[in-house]
Parts: structure tokens; C-alpha cells; sequence
């Protein structure tokens, strides 16, 4: 009942950015039927090029879901004590552990929202509208899972840290931008080739996500004010 209560209040103090996050990622839907609607305004002959205009609003879509992902992940423990209500939490007869982990439960909420309404976009333009041609491969989706992972987990731990939501964001955005430039520059140094890079950035960046993730609960749980 508590952790009901709590995970309500926790998912409420995200709804502004999810609202902001829905525009950013409506943005490139409204781009491409932009596009489709001067094309066939302006082309004498028109070609039906919905299905490739709908495909492009998906991956931009999916991408502005993935950018956001340390958005909400970083809001989730530093949002509160920015304002202070975590102080006002620590006078509460609540677990500490309670609390953690309702603030985790509602950053994953709202960051896999995004992701489920391009999916299922994605569905219905890859499998009804392009007859199941160029589907996006098990692998594929695998790679945005491990990059959503590694985005969430360095923003969470950023966040255990950060009196700043928009620090913390940014925390989770550029750990896993500088590991990616890294790993690269290594495989490269070490002549790995392009399998070899990918399979060095995939471990070190699940190495990292793991690492974050556990840093940053254990850091949330000892904080004072979640007391």
C-alpha cells in the first residue's frame, strides 16, 4: 500500500517531462508528413513514399525515445532533492529501500512508455504498411536495449549524486558518449577490426551499466534525506 502510494506520487513528478518528452518525440512524425504533404503538393506525378517516410519518422522517433531515457532516469532521486520534498521524505515513517524503489519502478515506467508507442508504430510500418521487408533484426533491437540500459543505469547512479535532474542528465548522456570514443580509439589501437570494436564496446558499456546501477542504489539507499 505504501509503495502503491509512493510509486503514484514518484510517477507524477515525471509528468511534465513526459509530456515535454511526448513533443520531442512527435517531432519527427510531424516532419516527415510535413514532407509527404509538400511532395504531393508539389510533385506533378506523386509517388507513394509513406511507407518510407513513416519508417524514417520511426527511427527518429526511437532515437529521441533513447536520448531522453537519462532524462527521466536522472529526474528520479535528484529531482526531489533539488526542490527539497526529499527532506520532507526523511521525516516519514517509510523504508529507505521503499523509496528507492519506488523512484526506480517510475523511471522505468516512463522511460519504456515512449519506447512501447514507437513500437508499436514501428510494428504496423515494418510488418503491415512494408509488408514485413527490412524488419529490424533480434540484434538490432538488442543494440537499443543495451544503449537505453547503459543511458538509464550512469544517469540513476549520476542522479544518486547530483542535487541537479539536468546534471545528472547530462552525466547520462556523455559517460556512455566519452566510453564510446574510447573503446573505439582502443579496438582501433589494438587493430580489432569493426566485429571486434563492437563486441569491446558491447561488454565494457553492460560492464559499466551494471557498475552504475549498483553504485547508484546502494548510494540512494544510504542517502540521509531517504532516511
Amino acid at each position: 500500500m505504501i509503495l502503491r502510494a509512493l510509486l503514484w506520487k514518484d510517477l507524477r513528478q515525471h509528468a511534465r517531462l513526459l509530456a515535454a518528452g511526448v513533443v520531442v518525440v512527435l517531432i519527427p512524425y510531424v516532419l516527415v508528413t510535413l514532407v509527404g504533404l509538400i511532395e504531393r503538393a508539389t510533385t506533378e506525378s506523386p509517388n507513394n513514399k509513406w511507407t518510407e517516410l513513416l519508417r524514417i519518422g520511426v527511427i527518429g522517433g526511437f532515437g529521441a525515445s533513447l536520448v531522453l531515457v537519462p532524462f527521466f532516469s536522472g529526474n528520479s532521486l535528484a529531482g526531489e532533492r533539488g526542490d527539497r520534498t526529499a527532506e520532507f521524505l526523511a521525516c516519514l515513517p517509510i523504508p529507505r529501500g521503499t523509496m528507492v524503489t519506488s523512484k526506480f519502478i517510475a523511471a522505468v515506467v516512463v522511460s519504456s512508455l515512449l519506447f512501447a508507442a514507437n513500437a508499436v508504430v514501428g510494428l504496423y510500418v515494418f510488418l503491415v504498411l512494408d509488408a514485413g521487408r527490412d524488419v529490424p533484426t533480434i540484434r538490432q533491437a538488442g543494440v537499443l536495449f543495451g544503449m537505453a540500459f547503459v543511458l538509464f543505469t550512469t544517469a540513476w547512479c549520476a542522479s544518486s549524486f547530483a542535487r541537479s535532474a539536468a546534471l545528472a542528465a547530462a552525466a547520462g548522456l556523455g559517460i556512455p558518449m566519452a566510453l564510446l570514443i574510447v573503446t573505439d580509439a582502443i579496438g582501433e589501437a589494438a587493430k580489432l577490426g569493426s566485429e571486434g570494436i563492437t563486441e569491446l564496446l558491447y561488454w565494457s558499456t553492460m560492464i559499466v551499466a551494471v557498475i552504475a546501477l549498483g553504485v547508484g542504489t546502494l548510494n540512494a539507499l544510504r542517502q540521509r534525506e531517504l532516511r
